[in-house]
């Protein structure tokens, strides 16, 4: 059975497809495909980059133990430890000290 058999199936289907245009009759789907290039390819790239750092940063520590071994762990929860500490500050910020 072919997908369209009735010619009103597909006026419908024209119809809901025409409708999902901006005022002046551009595709939304195509523009947001467009506009979401950039986004996504800087969310790959610092996926890849972090990826890469840590794993470089593991195997460090792993290998070099010691010394090495405890600055990469304390930096690693200094790093980690900053965004929940900034919330902290913002949160207080805007609830006030009470």
């Amino acid at each position: 059975m072919r997908p369209f058999s009735s010619p009103l199936l597909a006026a419908e289907r024209i119809d809901r497809l025409s409708a999902r245009t901006d005022a002046i009759g551009r595709d939304i789907l195509s523009r947001l495909i467009h506009g979401a290039r950039l986004s996504l390819l800087i969310g790959i790239a610092v996926v890849t980059l972090s990826v890469i750092s840590g794993t470089i940063l593991g195997l460090v520590a792993g290998f070099f133990r010691g010394v090495i071994e405890i600055a990469i762990m304390r930096l690693m929860d200094i790093t980690l430890t900053l965004p929940s500490l900034l919330l902290a500050i913002v949160i207080v910020a805007i609830l006030g000290p009470a």
